[in-house]
Order: structure tokens, then C-alpha cells, then sequence
């Protein structure tokens, strides 16, 4: 399984999107850790209904404020044998992850795997 963190703040606008692109992956083994960084959008709601109906789909509040205390946050949750990050604002190819896990499975250990992506518009958020 991959555990994959989602910080997010402020993500309503395209964040159900961003599921439904997870949602569609080839590789169905894995769990969203989406750490809510105090939205004040709907962004969390949106977040718990996904959830509801997929329970690979898990929500925390970040302990702390900003991004890199998010994804520790997540990390320390993991339950996954591999860990990657998903932006909020972020679209997968639905086989982005089998390609990841087919890469890492073939890496040393401690191996780092990148992938791109395709964003919804020119302007991304500082940190996000």
C-alpha cells in the first residue's frame, strides 16, 4: 500500500477534482492522509464527504500551522510501505501511481520518485 499526504488549505475550488483523479488510479492500494491546514473555505466538508463513501479517504486537522508540520503529521500516520504527496491542486493520469510504485519497487532503498502533474490554472499558492 502508498500512503499519500494532502495538505491542503483553502482548496475548494478544485480540490473534489483532485479526489476524483485519485479516485480513477489503476493502482487502487493506498490511503489519503488530507491534512486540513485551518481552511476556512469548505474545503474540509468537501474532503469528509469523499470520505463517507471511500474509506481509503481519511481527514486530520493539522496539529500545527503550515505545510512542512502537515506532512509530518501525515508521515507519523502512514500506514503504507511507500509515501508520496499529492498536491490539492493537482490532477494524476490514472496510472501515475502504478507507474510510482513499478519505479520504487526497482530503486535502492531511500529513493526519492517524481512524477508530473498537470495544474489548474498559472497561479499556485505559496507552500501549496
Amino acid at each position: 500500500m502508498i500512503s499519500i499526504a494532502m495538505p491542503f488549505k483553502n482548496s475548494a475550488a478544485f480540490i473534489a477534482e483532485t479526489l476524483r483523479s485519485l479516485q480513477a488510479q489503476s493502482y487502487v492500494q493506498w490511503e489519503l492522509l488530507a491534512i486540513d491546514d485551518h481552511s476556512s473555505d469548505k474545503s474540509k466538508e468537501i474532503l469528509l464527504d469523499f470520505a463517507q463513501d471511500d474509506s481509503r479517504i481519511r481527514v486530520f486537522t493539522n496539529s500545527g500551522q503550515g505545510i512542512l508540520p502537515a506532512l509530518n503529521q501525515a508521515l507519523e500516520i502512514a500506514q503504507g510501505t511507500f509515501f508520496c504527496r499529492l498536491d490539492s491542486d493537482d490532477l494524476w493520469p490514472e496510472n501515475h501511481l502504478a507507474l510510482f510504485i513499478a519505479q520504487l519497487k526497482i530503486s535502492p532503498p531511500r529513493t526519492l520518485v517524481t512524477g508530473l502533474v498537470k495544474y489548474f490554472g498559472a497561479s499556485v499558492s505559496v507552500g501549496y
